[in-house]
């Protein structure tokens, strides 16, 4: 099938390693020479998936845009290899996503020594990371405009400062897990980039006194309009009447990053016009959300006795009555339910439009 496929511009492959194997070994001239977009998922056995051979196949496409390898090895005994000789050249590629063991394969990291993108998204998922050495092996850092890392939470943060330091054109910049720096000199280095729009993910150690200084003061950042702040968790499972039935998860605050902490660095970015985002803004209101439904509760649970006393029903069968009733009243749980999780905000059409031209695709 591959081989008979010359008008092919996007192609996405997801779950399916064997596929994606097939794929990089269809070298036919007839195989996507036209391809632009190009997004493959899958594991691999055994092998290292951004092995040369697989790199070619991607290099003889020349009028790829937008790539993204989200590649894994079914292989615990991934080791690093050594160094290609092949130095391969990928000059249309404007947005790269790369997912998978890349601090443990020398050959992804050629992919940024023969490319020159605007948009990238780095996670590393190997066991001995090394996230400066990856950062290094971009021939082109200044050309970067989004960059976004993610490593695992349970490794320790890593220094990588330097080399970031090398993205002068950085406007957007994303970090998750243990991605996130600690300690002023982390924070001094964001405030040498030229970034308009600071996202932390989920699992970050953030500081919210290394923010708040960020943002407001005399070392404030210059052109930072806008925080993602995505690193606290929470979800409003709706109303309950008994409390051990309740789906609400309470936000976990930390040490660095506590509820008066929050407050006090949104309460400096509206002075600074600081744009807020993300679900961590919805933890804010949690306790005080939280409060109401168990208000709310304690109502209910009257309202069942008296129907459990006037009726003799069941405390289920009392609740039921009371939902038909509340259903014909046209009363519902609007303000409880919802999540504030990651993935909370929603965009408007222009931003979602904005996305589709700019960001990584798929991503």
């Amino acid at each position: 099938m591959f081989a008979n496929l010359p008008n092919l511009t996007s192609l996405i492959i997801i779950n399916s390693g064997a596929a994606i194997e097939v794929f990089f070994k269809t070298n036919s001239l007839r195989c996507g020479p036209n391809l632009q977009q190009l997004h493959l998922d899958g594991s691999f056995y055994g092998s290292d998936p951004f092995a040369v051979p697989n790199l070619i196949s991607i290099a003889n496409r020349q009028k790829i845009k937008r790539l993204e390898l989200l590649l894994e090895s079914n292989s615990k005994s991934m080791k690093l290899g050594p160094n290609p000789f092949l130095k391969l050249a990928y000059p249309s590629i404007k947005s790269i996503a790369l997912s998978g063991a890349l601090s443990a394969s020398n050959s992804a990291r050629t992919i940024f020594v023969g490319s020159r993108p605007e948009i990238v998204s780095l996670i590393d998922i190997s066991h001995e990371l090394n996230l400066p050495s990856i950062l290094s092996s971009f021939c082109a850092p200044q050309l970067v405009k989004k960059l976004s890392i993610s490593l695992p939470s349970s490794s320790e943060p890593h220094d990588f400062r330097k080399e970031l330091l090398k993205f002068t054109s950085l406007t957007h910049l994303e970090i998750v897990g243990a991605a996130c720096g600690v300690g002023s000199p982390f924070y001094n280095a964001l405030r040498k980039l030229p970034l308009t729009s600071l996202t932390f993910g989920r699992n970050t150690d953030v500081s919210s006194t290394e923010l708040k200084h960020l943002i407001t003061g005399q070392k404030k950042h210059s052109t930072l309009q806008e925080l993602v702040l995505n690193n606290i968790f929470s979800y409003r499972g709706g109303r309950f009447s008994r409390q051990e039935e309740s789906e609400w998860i309470a936000p976990q605050w930390t040490r660095k990053f506590t509820l008066k902490g929050m407050e006090e660095l949104v309460a400096a970015g509206r002075v600074e016009r600081i744009s807020f985002k993300g679900s961590s803004m919805g933890c804010l209101t949690y306790k005080q959300a939280f409060n109401n439904a168990l208000v709310w509760a304690k109502d209910r649970t009257n309202e069942i006795n008296w129907v459990r006393n006037k009726t003799g029903a069941k405390w289920d069968e009392a609740e039921e009555i009371l939902e038909r009733r509340d259903a014909r009243n046209g009363m519902d749980d609007s303000g409880y339910g919802g999540s504030c999780g990651y993935d909370d905000d929603e965009e408007s059409e222009e931003d979602e439009e904005d996305e589709e031209e700019s960001s990584v695709w798929l991503t």
